[in-house]
């Protein structure tokens, strides 16, 4: 009888008995299909059809069925497992899942809309009608969109030249253009706040666009800066004097009586001492939204040290250095007010003086000066002392000192 040929499964893909060659397992000899015979456990698809699982000669089932191993029967073997790449699902149709091929004359994504959207400016600062614009503001517009901006930087215009030559400049998206004027921004010089504030016009004119080319309507828009309004304030007579650091008053020229303002050294007593001088001005807003800007001190020089004949004998600045002010404050001319923390950093005011001259020099402020209606200034010279008996001083006319201040008005 015919026997089937073993399968080399290292070496050869099989893919089991076919419906015609079954191998009987009781004498390993083929018996043709619809016999009677027992069907294979494998078929062309590697699915079972619920046959018998194949034997050996002495009857164990295949390790595939969960038997003691293959084993050869009397003239036959055990078979291979099926060659998974006979009969699979890839072999017969394709992976499960797989996404369908497009096939030819599918229709394309349709292409977006166009833009005709015109943009649209969103905010500006300093806002349409702003009043109180400080010097170094920049104007800042916002769009809807994206810019052109070549196009839309020379669209903007301005009445005033500092923003007119501006710098530009603009966000990533290029929706936010920023005009930083090249100087400060002018303001009205009023002699009264009767005067108006300066209106500066800014215009983005025909030629600005979106990047699809879509124009920007015109739009034109205003705002008025601070109003420089200046007062001459006189001195608080009962604030403004002269204290030595030994608490003692002042002699000659420098007594409580003469009315002066005495700075510099001295020696009394057999002791160096140092006179500081202090005036005070009382201050009252114009209005609830102004601010200081600046404030400069005027004083007239009634005497330097000891003169004779209109001479020099000592001269303080030579002696003691730069003459400085600072800001104080005070309830009375004391201890307190000697020693008393300033309030901004010393300024040099003078660094000479002649008799009958008046020193004027901008004075550093007090932030809190016009909540508290005054400002207090203390003068002193840079060294204490210079270690020599004589006198070294110079001595102002309290009365003729005057502040001028400068207020930002909106």
């Amino acid at each position: 009888m015919r026997r089937a040929l073993p399968c080399l499964w290292l070496l050869v893909h099989c893919s089991g008995p076919s419906d015609t060659d079954v191998f009987r397992p009781d004498d390993g000899e083929e018996t043709p299909a619809g016999s009677g015979g027992a069907a294979s456990g494998t078929s062309m698809g590697g699915s079972t059809d619920g046959g018998a699982a194949d034997v050996g000669a002495g009857g164990a089932p295949d390790a595939e069925d969960g038997g003691a191993g293959p084993a050869e029967g009397r003239g036959g073997r055990a078979h291979s497992p099926p060659n998974p790449s006979f009969g699979g699902a890839e072999q017969r149709g394709g992976a499960a899942g797989a996404e369908p091929t497009p096939t030819a004359g599918q229709p394309d994504e349709p292409e977006p809309d166009p833009d005709t959207v015109a943009p649209e400016i969103v905010s500006v600062s300093p806002a349409d009608g702003a009043r109180g614009v400080h010097a170094q503001t920049a104007v800042v517009i916002t769009f809807s969109e994206p810019m052109d901006r070549t196009a839309t930087e020379a669209a903007f215009a301005s009445d005033v030249a500092a923003l007119a030559n501006g710098t530009f400049s603009w966000n990533g998206a290029g929706t936010v253009l920023t005009v930083e004027p090249t100087q400060p921004l002018p303001y009205a010089e009023v002699a009264t706040l009767t005067e108006p504030p300066l209106t500066i016009g800014i215009e983005l004119g025909e030629g600005a666009r979106d990047l699809a080319g879509n124009p920007l309507a015109p739009r034109a828009f205003s705002f008025s800066t601070f109003r420089r309004y200046t007062e001459e304030l006189l001195p608080n007579q009962a604030l403004s004097g002269s204290l030595r650091s030994d608490g003692t008053p002042g002699l000659g020229d420098c007594a409580p009586t003469q009315s002066t303002i005495c700075v510099g050294d001295s020696y009394y007593e057999g002791a160096f001492v140092q006179y500081k001088g202090f005036v005070s001005f009382p201050l009252e807003a114009p209005s609830e939204a102004a601010a200081i800007e600046s404030a400069r001190l005027r004083l007239r020089v009634r005497n330097t040290s000891e003169t004779k004949d209109g001479a020099v004998i000592q001269d303080p600045f030579g002696e003691l250095g730069a003459l400085l002010v600072e800001p104080v404050r005070y309830a009375g001319l004391g201890a307190a007010a000697f020693d008393a923390q300033a309030l901004a950093e010393a300024r040099v005011f003078a660094t000479a003086a002649t008799p009958g001259a008046v020193l004027a020099g901008v004075v550093p402020l007090d932030d809190e000066a016009l909540a508290r209606d005054a400002l207090q200034l203390r003068l002193a010279f840079e060294s204490e002392n210079n270690g020599v008996p004589e006198a070294n001083a110079i001595v102002f006319d309290a009365p003729s000192s005057r502040l001028d201040v400068t207020y930002l008005v909106p």
